[in-house]
C-alpha cells in the first residue's frame, strides 16, 4: 500500500487523447427546437437548412473570435482545437472576465445581423430576408436561455456562482427539469432524454464535490493539467475516486499497481483535473455584462410580439407556396 512515506509510485499512464467538446447536448437542444419551430415547413426548403446550419457556425465563429481577443481556450466550443493548437499554456487559470465576454460573443453577433435583417425585411417586403432573421434572432435567443448546457446557462454560472458547486448543482437539477418538461408538452421526446441524461450530470456533480473535498482535505492539488500531474498526485487521485466508486474498486485487483484497464482510471483522474478560476471581473463588468444579456434575450422577444400577425402570415404563406 503506497502512502506518502514512499518515494516510488508507478508511472501514471500516457494519454494521447486529443482535447474534447462537451457541447453535445447544447446543440441537441438547439437541433430539437428548430425542427419543432420549422415542422410546419416542407422538406423541400433545403435553403432554410443550410441557413439554420450557417447561423450555428456564425453563432460558434463568434465564440472564436472571442477566444482569439481575449485569449481563452475553452474546449466546450467548436474552434476550441484550433486554439489549443497554438496555447503555449492550456492549463493556465480561466479568467472569470474573459470567460463571460467570450460567450457573449457567441450570440450577439447573430442578434445584431438578424435584427437588421429583419427590418429590411419588413421594408422589402422579403419573405427569403425575413425567414433569414428569423433563423439568426430564434437560435441565438433560444442559446441565451438561462438553462445549462446553453450559452445563457453558462453566462449566468460564471456571472453569480464560478466556483460554487452547489448553486451550479440546483442550476442544472432546474435545468434538466425544464427541459424535460418542455420535450413532453412539445413532443419532443429526444429533449426528454436530454432531461433524464442530464439528471445524472447532477448525480455526477455531487459525487465530485464530495471528491473535490476529500482532495482538498488531503492537500492534493487538481487545479493543474494532466501531463503536470506527479505521479504521486496521480495516485492520490485515483484511489480518493476510488473511495466514491465502490462497484468500481470491487473489479480492481490492487489500489497500488496498474490495472489491465488503467485507461478507464486515468481519463477519470484527468475529467476531475480543472483549471482555477480567476475571479477578475468587476462588480461593474458584472452588472454590465447581465444587462447586456437581458437585452440581447428580449430583443427577439419584442420583436416577436411587436409583429407577431406579420410572422405567422410570412410562415403561412412559406408553408402553402413549396
Amino acid at each position: 500500500m503506497l502512502n506518502d512515506s514512499d518515494n516510488f509510485y508507478p508511472e501514471k499512464p500516457k494519454l494521447s487523447i486529443p482535447p474534447k467538446g462537451s457541447n453535445t447536448s447544447k446543440y441537441i437542444l438547439i437541433v430539437g427546437f428548430m425542427m419543432l419551430l420549422f415542422s410546419s415547413l416542407s422538406s423541400a426548403n433545403y435553403w432554410v437548412i443550410l441557413f439554420v446550419l450557417g447561423t450555428v457556425v456564425l453563432h460558434e465563429f463568434g465564440h472564436f473570435i472571442g477566444m482569439r481577443l481575449f485569449s481563452y481556450n475553452e474546449p466546450n466550443f467548436i474552434f476550441y482545437s484550433i486554439i489549443a493548437q497554438k496555447a503555449k499554456n492550456r492549463f493556465k487559470p480561466i479568467s472569470q472576465k474573459n470567460k463571460i465576454l467570450t460567450l457573449q460573443m457567441g450570440p450577439i453577433p447573430g442578434l445584431i445581423i438578424g435584427t437588421v435583417l429583419f427590418y429590411a425585411a419588413l421594408e422589402s417586403k422579403s419573405e427569403v430576408l425575413f425567414v433569414i432573421s428569423m433563423i439568426l434572432l430564434t437560435i441565438n435567443m433560444f442559446s441565451l436561455l438561462p438553462i445549462d448546457p446553453l450559452d445563457g446557462g453558462n453566462i449566468i454560472k460564471n456571472l453569480f456562482f464560478p466556483k460554487s458547486q452547489k448553486p451550479y448543482l440546483i442550476f442544472v437539477l432546474i435545468s434538466s427539469l425544464i427541459i424535460i418538461i418542455a420535450g413532453y408538452f412539445t413532443g419532443l421526446y429526444m429533449l426528454m432524454i436530454l432531461g433524464f441524461l442530464m439528471g445524472f450530470k447532477v448525480r455526477g456533480i455531487q459525487k465530485n464535490m464530495l471528491i473535490y473535498d476529500e482532495l482538498e482535505e488531503q492537500d492534493i492539488n487538481y487545479n493543474q493539467s494532466y501531463s503536470n500531474l506527479t505521479d504521486r498526485d496521480y495516485w492520490k487521485i485515483r484511489n480518493v475516486f476510488l473511495d466514491f466508486s465502490p462497484k468500481l474498486e470491487s473489479i480492481i485487483p490492487s489500489r497500488s499497481e496498474i490495472w489491465e484497464n488503467e485507461k478507464l482510471l486515468s481519463n477519470q483522474v484527468k475529467q476531475l483535473l480543472k483549471a482555477d478560476i480567476k475571479l477578475d471581473a468587476s462588480p461593474f463588468l458584472i452588472v454590465l455584462s447581465f444587462a447586456i444579456y437581458l437585452f440581447c434575450l428580449l430583443i427577439p422577444v419584442y420583436l416577436y410580439l411587436t409583429y407577431n400577425e406579420t410572422i405567422i402570415g410570412v410562415f403561412q404563406n412559406l408553408s402553402m407556396n413549396v
